[in-house]
């Protein structure tokens, strides 16, 4: 009888096996990824593309937050029902274990997105080319979105031991922030001399400017930013949608306010009721005291695109870079164009404050606040001590033989 059943089972088993492999053998391929090597051929320069763009709407805006949750823009606050992640709590205070979950899964991100990046200009370079516009854009992409994430690296994580900012690239020693920010400043100059219109010149323009801002080299960042972004040029955006939701709005936002905002932003729309209608949008919750606690409402959607750069920072840069004697020109007049576009009454003085203020509130949640802070030595928030960037992860130091 013991035999007769497994005589059974082997049957049945060898049907099911057969059935599964006609199953497999007679399905569709997939239409949403690609064989690696049939990557490297002109008609999929644009699926390239699209992958970058996609991985980048989760990581801009990934790496901005927690910058904001470092420095005093954004807070883990023990109120707050919705706030449960303790990786978000210890970024808040600065206690970063190098484990921490979030932190290795935004330094992958901003991993994969340069990777990508990378890849796509090595590929273009062994492509033969019908069309020479699709080589430049590929190009353009490439070298655009290397220098981006090379950017994020120098400015948001280092190396705890040596209390130095920087990381690592492809198995690569520790690279410090000042050879990651001219390694990105030489790729977004390559970047320029691919650019297909007036307007991803100046947008390039500015992200050089942007760079030097925070290499404290005020000359060029006036240089670049004279070329840069102009009143009414659109925003460059990260594009979401219902499917690959925004970050914010699931993190900081409607979806789950884990995160919220210092009590300033709040004071700033008492002071001028004007700011919360366009640059400090403002969501109450109640928190466990009966107090009401604020969070951003800037990315209230699911699909909200997060903004990477505007021609209004643009001016902001330029006004500040004037101030510290990097050029000449009119900081006002600069600083009040930004103002006046938001509706707001203009100013009479502008000074290096008033620059500190202003970024404050024109980049509330774009992840500036932790560069500012440095840049005018006033990262004073956190006990001495405590992390003052994002540390780079457990997982890439043991698996990266040269760090």
């Amino acid at each position: 009888m013991k035999k007769y059943k497994s005589f059974i089972f082997i049957v049945f088993g060898l049907l099911l096996f057969a059935g599964c492999n006609d199953y497999i053998n007679n399905i569709d391929p997939p239409n949403d990824w690609i064989e690696d090597s049939k990557l490297t051929s002109e008609n999929q320069v644009d699926f390239m593309i699209n992958g970058i763009l996609q991985r980048n709407s989760q990581t801009a805006p990934y790496v901005s937050g927690l910058g904001d949750l470092l420095a005093d823009a954004m807070e883990f606050n023990s109120q707050n029902t919705t706030a449960t992640f303790p990786t978000f709590r210890d970024i808040d205070n600065g206690l970063i274990i190098n484990s921490n979950a979030t932190v290795t899964g935004c330094y992958n991100n901003i991993e994969e997105v340069r990777y990508y990046a990378d890849s796509l200009v090595q590929r273009v370079g062994q492509m033969q080319f019908t069309n020479d516009a699709n080589r430049k854009k590929g190009l353009f992409y490439g070298y655009f979105y290397g220098a981006l994430m090379r950017f994020y690296l120098g400015a948001y994580f280092g190396d705890p031991p040596t209390n130095s900012f920087g990381a690592t690239i492809n198995n690569s020693p520790f690279i410090p922030q000042t050879n990651l920010f001219n390694d990105a400043i030489n790729l977004f100059k390559l970047a320029l001399a691919n650019a297909a219109t007036a307007y991803d010149t100046r947008v390039t323009n500015s992200m050089i400017a942007k760079v030097y801002l925070n290499m404290k080299d005020y000359t060029n960042a006036y240089t670049y930013s004279k070329l840069g972004m102009i009143s009414g040029d659109a925003a460059l955006q990260s594009l979401n949608s219902l499917v690959s939701s925004a970050w914010y709005w699931g993190f900081a936002g409607p979806g789950r306010p884990q995160l919220t905002v210092a009590n300033r932003f709040y004071n700033y729309t008492v002071t001028d009721p004007k700011e919360a209608l366009e640059r400090i949008k403002l969501l109450t919750l109640k928190g466990r005291d009966g107090k009401t606690i604020y969070y951003q409402g800037m990315y209230d959607q699911r699909e909200s695109s997060f903004i990477l750069l505007t021609w209004q920072e643009n001016n902001l840069m330029q006004a500040e870079a004037i101030l510290r004697g990097g050029g000449a020109g009119d900081a006002v007049s600069l600083v009040n164009a930004v103002r006046t576009s938001h509706k707001l009454d203009p100013l009479i003085v502008v000074d290096l404050n008033t620059i500190y203020v202003e970024r404050d509130k024109e980049l509330f949640v774009r992840g500036s606040r932790m560069q500012d802070q440095y840049r005018f030595n006033l990262w004073n928030h956190l006990p001495a001590g405590r992390n003052g960037f994002l540390p780079i992860p457990l997982r890439e130091i043991n698996g990266n033989p040269n760090y």
